[in-house]
Formats: structure tokens, C-alpha cells, sequence
């Protein structure tokens, strides 16, 4: 493989990135529906807008980063404590879910069902 890259790092740039469109975005629809008593507050405005809009970009990272991400991280000390050792095949993974993260489950279970009775053969 390449250089090591953070999916994290780069869920939490585009988290922001997100924002800041957004931020940036939302002035440019509000100046049709509102009317600034002077420049001055048309710029605060805009700053503030794109200060929501980062704010609401790291909202959106932290909660990705306390859903799925703890549940990586799970599930990567769960694949670890099988592989460290001995290699215990006879432990599973218990995590259900109807999603990818529990699909990636099911599936590292049957691969571990299956290196297992190779071993014991």
C-alpha cells in the first residue's frame, strides 16, 4: 500500500469543508429574502453564517467519531485479542447490527469458522 492515510482525518476535513460550503452558500440564498440596514451587518452575516457552518461540520465529525468510529474501534480490539497469541479461533466477534460494520462481522466470523477447521484438520 501507499503512505498511511487517516479516514478519520480526512472525514473530519470534509466534515468542515462541508461547513463551510454551506456557510458560505446560506448568505448567498438569504440576500433574496433579506434586506441589511447597512453593509456592516450583511458582513456579519456572512462571517457568522460560515461560522454556523463550521460548527455544524464538526458537530457532524463528532457524531460520526462517537457512532461508528467507537464501534471500529470495538470491533479493531476485538480482532486484535483474536490474533494476538495463540490465535484463539474458538472466540467470535458478538456485534449485530443490520449495517456494513455488521456485515464485515458475519463475515470475519465464517473467515475465522473456516481457518479454524482448516487448523484442526
Amino acid at each position: 500500500m501507499g503512505g498511511k492515510k487517516s479516514i478519520v482525518r480526512l472525514n473530519f476535513l470534509l466534515s468542515i469543508g462541508f461547513g463551510v460550503i454551506v456557510g458560505v452558500i446560506f448568505p448567498f440564498y438569504a440576500h433574496f429574502f433579506v434586506v441589511y440596514k447597512n453593509s456592516r451587518l450583511q458582513h456579519l452575516f456572512i462571517v457568522s453564517s460560515v461560522a454556523a457552518g463550521i460548527a455544524v461540520g464538526i458537530i457532524a465529525f463528532l457524531i460520526t467519531r462517537f457512532t461508528v468510529l467507537r464501534v471500529i474501534k470495538i470491533l479493531s480490539k476485538e480482532m486484535n485479542g483474536i490474533a494476538e497469541g495463540e490465535a484463539d479461533l474458538t472466540r467470535r466477534i458478538n456485534l449485530k447490527s443490520n449495517d456494513s460494520i455488521g456485515e464485515l462481522v458475519k463475515y470475519f466470523n465464517i473467515f475465522v469458522d473456516k481457518i479454524s477447521k482448516i487448523t484442526v484438520s
